[in-house]
């Protein structure tokens, strides 16, 4: 049989023909395992990144307790009490130190405890402000600062006793550090000094408590 270019022509198209049909066919039989192999590596670089970013299991610079005794409750922390450590990723945890400095503790913390943002205070206060005073906690009426007030805050205590005749006291430049309502009562840590500490032992416990906020011009 003579072979010409028409012959070797038709006999390609003939070969290029089954090689496109084999190669359709190959691929829907084998369409899934493709997709696998594209997505697990893409999946592994993923949870790769995670891992060493925010996920619990993973690790990321926080701020850390780095105080040799650690902190104590309504202790404000200054730049030699903290510092950034790459540890185990903490939720709520904080990557800055400026977000912790100035402000002070609302629970005691052990050296090297990662420091989390519902642990300290909102806002900041200056250490001298809190020096020589003391941690009281009392019940009353907070109104409408309920669960809403960035402390601390500058307040002044309304204290009006039960008993008849007794006269009513003012305390006031108390600091509000921190709230927290037990069983439906309000209850609140101010910060007083020693001899108005004294005051209110004498009546806590047998009188009401508000506080006034001084309204800024």
């Amino acid at each position: 049989m003579p072979i010409g270019p028409q012959t070797i022509q038709e006999y390609a198209s003939s070969v290029l023909k089954q090689s496109q049909t084999l190669s359709k066919g190959w691929l829907k039989r084998h369409w899934f395992d493709i997709a696998l192999l594209l997505i697990l590596p893409a999946s592994w670089g993923l949870c790769r990144y995670f891992a060493r970013q925010s996920f619990p299991h993973g690790e990321s610079v926080q701020v850390v307790v780095c105080a040799p005794s650690g902190l104590r409750p309504f202790m404000v922390i200054g730049p030699g009490d903290v510092s950034l450590e790459k540890v185990k990723t903490v939720t709520g945890s904080l990557s800055r130190l400026e977000d912790v400095i100035g402000h002070y503790s609302v629970e005691e913390f052990s050296p090297h405890a990662v420091i989390k943002k519902d642990q300290i205070s909102g806002g900041k206060i200056d250490s001298r402000e809190l020096s020589g005073r003391e941690a009281v906690v009392i019940p009353i009426r907070l109104g409408p600062l309920a669960g809403s007030a960035q402390f601390p805050l500058r307040v002044s205590l309304l204290v009006s006793p039960r008993g008849v005749g007794s006269k009513p006291l003012l305390i006031p430049a108390a600091y509000l550090l921190a709230t927290k309502e037990v069983n439906g009562a309000a209850y609140a840590v101010a910060a007083v000094t020693a001899e108005q500490t004294r005051s209110l032992a004498a009546i806590l416990g047998n009188a009401d408590i508000t506080l006034s906020i001084p309204i800024p011009p």
